[in-house]
């Protein structure tokens, strides 16, 4: 039997084409009615025809334009798990789908890993075990693992229908103290939220300075100007978790002027603590 040609590399032309057939597939049939706040998040009215473009998908996926195309073009690219798993969530695809997709990226890995190609540096290299990640699906609050630079790694149902931004902004840091959506929503932004997590983040930079996502996510909050003075105050807060049985106030989308009272509870999965497992217990269930 004939062996089939091949680069230097993993992947193979046949493999470049399959993995653009399943994308384009997987965005022709995805009806936009099906995704929640469709129209906000892809932050423009939605057209008559079915599927989604390579741009709506991108935004959903929380990446740019060009690392989702080069994706489904079948470029080879350093693409993260938790960057396919954005992906799948996105297209909605089936589990023999996901499989054919994890099989066919990591083909494109291998030979950008030949090519000393350059990650895209919004993406995350963590690994979640499932079962932690089963133990966060099930939660009946909103829960969320994210690494040591607030990048989301997952999340569950409860998180996607109180926290919408989680599907179009990869960075919980970056969310809460650059979106002008957050200051509206979190009550009290600077005080209660702000100034702890800013203090938190420059905890982290003392211990990861060296990181280069790390450094990226520091970059875009001190391109803020509000977010800018609050990192060089020097009265920030030393504890930078408050009280976890302390209440933080909080607006909803979809809920108005209505206020709900909550507590936050961060923890650290034994035997790796660059993951932060973080749960928003609710006194009135969120809907």
């Amino acid at each position: 039997m004939a062996k089939r040609r091949r680069g230097k590399s993993g992947s193979s032309p046949s493999d470049r084409n399959a993995i653009t057939r399943l994308l384009r597939q997987a965005r022709a049939r995805r009806d936009p009615h099906d995704i929640p706040e469709a129209e906000v998040l892809l932050s423009c009215p939605r057209r008559g025809k079915p599927g989604l473009t390579q741009e709506e998908t991108a935004r959903l996926a929380s990446v740019s334009r060009r690392w989702y195309g080069n994706l489904e073009a079948g470029k080879p690219g350093n693409y993260s798990t938790r960057f396919l798993d954005s992906v799948r969530r996105a297209l909605d695809l089936s589990d023999l789908e996901w499989q054919t997709l994890l099989r066919l990226a990591q083909r494109l890995r291998e030979e950008a890993l030949d090519g000393q190609q350059e990650a895209e540096p919004n993406t995350s290299t963590e690994e979640i075990p499932e079962a932690l990640r089963a133990f966060v699906r099930r939660q009946t609050c909103v829960a969320y693992i994210s690494d040591f630079r607030w990048d989301l790694l997952t999340y569950n149902e409860q998180a996607i229908r109180a926290c919408p931004w989680m599907l179009h902004c990869p960075n919980v840091m970056e969310w809460v103290l650059t979106d002008p959506e957050a200051r509206t929503q979190l009550i009290e932004w600077e005080h209660e939220w702000a100034r702890p997590m800013v203090a938190q983040l420059r905890l982290q930079a003392d211990q990861w300075g060296t990181d280069t996502r790390l450094k990226n996510v520091i970059r875009r909050v001190c391109a803020d100007p509000t977010a800018a003075a609050l990192w060089r105050d020097p009265n920030l807060p030393a504890i930078s978790h408050p009280d976890v049985t302390r209440p933080r106030r909080l607006y909803l989308p979809r809920h108005g002027t209505r206020i709900f009272d909550a507590e936050l509870l961060a923890m650290e999965p034994l035997g790796n603590p660059r993951l932060r497992l973080v749960a928003l217990m609710a006194r009135e269930a969120f809907k």
